[in-house]
């Protein structure tokens, strides 16, 4: 097998950002500028900015022609796309213009996927987690036969395939518990308007994390703690005055997660960063939730770092239904979440087949 560096099959460019003091530089642009927020999935197709001909012509940033690899460099490593437009990037993302005939596209994609943990290692030895020009263009790459090269893009991307199913699946199955959400209580008969404050027993923050790990009370305490919302990961909580035990409902109150609202069921100890809710017989788990979720649609107080607070969350107004037409959201509810289970099982044995490929195809 031939192994050449990465600028010996690629012309390697790195974007640029047009002055954001020149309004003629972005107002009313139409070419793509492309920011590592803007990737999502395999192919890129359209970007959150745009910038102007003069912005263009006035800044470093270069035109990346369609299907060029887009590669970050910079904060966030190691993520690939290619390009299915015409685009400008920014200087945290490398363009790669493929100039070698040996080395197929689709191949070199999934080559660059598989070093993203190889990358990030690099970048951690760099005080802004970064990885220069030169270290990308020296990076080493192993370039088999055509036919296997095909052969590798093909398996790899029948189980790509699958999992862009299996995701859809967990997607519309969550359109589907907003719809019924919608069809229950828009209009619902016999509901009241109320605040957060009236139909919960308390509303409670978190307390902060310990400085290091010789907080942690694992044998007085064995209650998770959960730093994210949105999420059921955590650490093994810490010495703390409270503890939920009982239902509730949690919002991420601070950061990039803020309003994502998970469901406890289990005692735990909240941190600083979550707001829990702990419902009366007024009003479900299941229901308060899904409310907060479809109907609030909360994101912060406009702050540069957006984030939640006691008194916001209290005289929020809510819509309380009849007991009875919660309990029949939760029955569906929890209907639905089987199925959900199901696909996400079959979800994640083909990300681990996937990875297992790549392991096997890259080493």
């Amino acid at each position: 097998m031939i192994i050449k560096k990465l600028s010996d099959i690629c012309l390697i460019q790195s974007g640029g950002t047009p002055s954001r003091s020149k309004q003629e530089y972005w107002n009313d642009g139409s070419i793509p500028w492309v920011k590592i927020s803007d990737f999502d999935g395999k192919y890129l197709t359209k970007t959150s900015e745009h910038i102007t001909e003069h912005g263009l012509q006035g800044s470093s940033t270069k035109l990346f022609k369609k299907g060029t690899i887009l590669y970050t460099i910079f904060a966030t490593l190691g993520e690939v796309c290619i390009l299915d437009i015409d685009a400008t990037t920014n200087q945290a993302i490398a363009g790669l213009s493929l100039i070698d005939e040996t080395v197929l596209k689709d191949y070199l994609y999934y080559y660059l996927v598989s070093l993203k943990q190889t990358v990030n290692e690099i970048g951690r030895g760099v005080a802004q987690n970064n990885i220069n020009m030169s270290i990308l263009k020296n990076m080493s790459i192993p370039i088999p036969s055509i036919e296997e090269q095909y052969n590798i893009i093909s398996n790899l991307e029948s189980l790509s395939t699958l999992i862009t199913a299996r995701r859809e699946q967990l997607s519309k199955l969550d359109e589907l518990v907003k719809s019924r959400f919608v069809e229950l209580f828009d209009s619902a008969n016999n509901s009241k308007i109320s605040k957060l404050n009236d139909v919960c027993e308390e509303i409670t923050a978190g307390g902060d994390r310990p400085k290091d790990t010789s907080e942690i009370k694992t044998e007085e305490y064995p209650y998770p703690v959960f730093a994210n919302a949105a999420t059921n990961e955590g650490l093994l909580c810490f010495s703390r005055e409270y503890k939920v035990e009982k239902p509730c409902v949690t919002i991420a109150a601070r950061g990039c997660t803020v309003g994502f609202t998970a469901i406890r069921t289990e005692k735990f100890t909240p941190v600083v960063r979550l707001i829990s809710l702990i419902p009366n017989e007024d009003i479900t788990p299941i229901y308060l939730k899904h409310y907060i979720d479809i109907k609030m649609c909360i994101e912060g107080n406009g702050a540069a770092q957006p984030q939640l607070t006691i008194p916001m969350i209290k005289n929020m107004e809510i819509m309380v239904p009849p007991i009875e037409l919660q309990n029949r959201f939760a029955t569906f509810v929890a209907q639905t979440d089987k199925s959900k289970l199901a696909v996400q099982q079959g979800l994640e044995k083909l990300e681990t087949l996937k990875k297992a490929l790549m392991q096997k195809y890259f080493g």
